[in-house]
């Protein structure tokens, strides 16, 4: 599961995932619409078909009107 937080600060955004095995990512979770919400939201989505024993690599992407944002890359190792 890849969790995290946005602060979407009033504005409807649309929010995923991208994930892989580098920091370049190459797979992305299906977007998810968030009408006009005030302070920070924790988010997560399940990935599922992940190599056991593995390290990934994903970050938070999210657009408004404002623009798109990504956030910090961050990692997991799945379970052997």
């Amino acid at each position: 599961m890849l969790t995290g937080t946005i602060t979407p600060n009033g504005l409807p955004m649309t929010w995923w995932f991208d994930y892989g095995k580098t920091a370049n990512y190459g797979q992305q979770t299906s977007g998810m619409q968030e009408s006009s919400v005030s302070g920070t939201l924790s988010i997560s989505r399940n990935i599922a078909g992940l190599t056991p024993g593995t390290t990934y690599h994903y970050r938070i992407g999210s657009q408004t009107t404002a623009g798109t944002v990504y956030g910090a890359d961050k990692t997991l190792t799945t379970a052997k």
